[in-house]
């Protein structure tokens, strides 16, 4: 299991087995997001967002740009629920360039 703390609070950390990681590292090489860099990435979750937040749909649709098929629907959903940690169907996109720049890139 891996934790990578994401708030100054004690105890608030996204988790992952190393099947979550072979997962994302996958999905991450599928969808081209190791070419991305940190800006690029950044840049593509702003523009789609709405006042930095991004909802499902926002970051199912730039997957679907990215690449992804209806076969990736639910793994892209299990990413963007461990990003969600309030489950208001919203993730911060400066907690989401960072997650995944650590996941895909780190």
């Amino acid at each position: 299991m891996f934790r990578y703390p994401i708030h100054d609070a004690r105890g608030v950390s996204l988790e992952y087995s190393e099947e979550d990681l072979a997962l994302v590292s996958k999905m991450a090489f599928d969808f081209h997001l190791y070419h991305l860099t940190l800006n690029d990435l950044h840049m593509n979750l702003v523009i789609r967002g709405n006042d930095g937040l991004m909802s499902y749909a926002q970051f199912h649709d730039l997957f679907r740009e990215l690449g992804s098929t209806k076969r990736d629907d639910v793994k892209l959903a299990a990413i963007f629920k461990s990003f969600d940690r309030t489950e208001s169907g919203y993730c911060d996109v400066a907690e989401l360039t960072c997650g995944l720049s650590i996941l895909c890139q780190g």
